[in-house]
């Protein structure tokens, strides 16, 4: 795997980074600088957009729900780069930013939304099968569950192996310590107030967390091309996505 520079490091955003590089089908890799996985975007600063701009952003992919775009406002990405904005929600119900002890562990939570998420799944994959939606930004809130599931899938559609996935995923927790780190160091005190208010296991990325979830796609659907076909994704927008996200392995 090529070694580069993973993350990209924003002062409005703690965990905006690529998913390419990683060995996916036919011993080709996915592409880098295609698609990006991040926590939200509402808050990024004007240096922040001069930091992003030369990644032509296309497409910003929210999974959050419309109570949440609501609540905080769109990313400034929309107006200063012309980003479009597809919103594919990946909860039925409303999320009440107050009241986060009411989401169930987990597991439970990934169970959950893979249950209910065949709209939100076929939709990012219909997106990301338009080589004009590129390149693309997914992102949810905190950019680990909901993003999680959807990278997961993503890159397992792609041939990467379980084990990097699980990598990628848990890269989350080591991020998010670094920002409460630099929160506390700077003093931010209406930050740190919003993370200390949400339960700790939800801003945790445990490995076994995410091999469990890979592991009820394989008991549930027997494997992820039948969870996609499931969801409603036509074999011929996989088999574009894969021409556009993977390349001859050393380009």
């Amino acid at each position: 795997m090529e070694q580069r520079e993973r993350r990209i490091r924003l002062q409005g955003s703690y965990n905006f980074r690529d998913i390419g590089g990683y060995a996916g089908a036919d011993g080709k890799t996915v592409r880098w600088e295609r698609v990006f996985r991040s926590d939200a975007l509402f808050r990024l600063t004007p240096e922040d957009l001069d930091t992003l701009r030369p990644l032509g952003l296309a497409t910003l992919i929210d999974l959050r729900t419309r109570a949440e775009i609501e609540r905080t406002g769109p990313s400034p990405l929309l107006v200063a780069h012309g980003t479009n904005h597809r919103h594919h929600p990946f909860l039925n119900d409303p999320v009440d930013p107050d009241d986060l002890d009411a989401l169930p562990k987990l597991a439970d939570l990934y169970a959950g939304l893979l249950d209910t998420g065949a709209e939100t799944i076929r939709g990012v994959f219909d997106t990301l099968a338009n080589t004009a939606h590129y390149p693309a930004v997914i992102h949810c809130a905190v950019g680990k569950d909901r993003t999680g599931i959807v990278v997961s899938i993503l890159l397992r559609s792609l041939g990467v192996d379980d084990e990097t996935i699980v990598t990628d995923y848990a890269i989350t927790e080591t991020n998010f310590h670094e920002l409460v780190a630099h929160l506390r160091a700077t003093d931010n005190a209406e930050l740190l107030a919003e993370i200390d208010a949400i339960r700790p296991d939800l801003m945790a990325a445990p490995a076994a967390t995410m091999r469990d979830f890979l592991g009820l796609i394989d008991t549930r659907f027997g494997g992820t091309e039948q969870l996609l076909a499931d969801s409603g994704v036509p074999a011929g927008a996989m088999a574009e996505l894969r021409s556009l996200l993977l390349e001859p392995s050393g380009l």
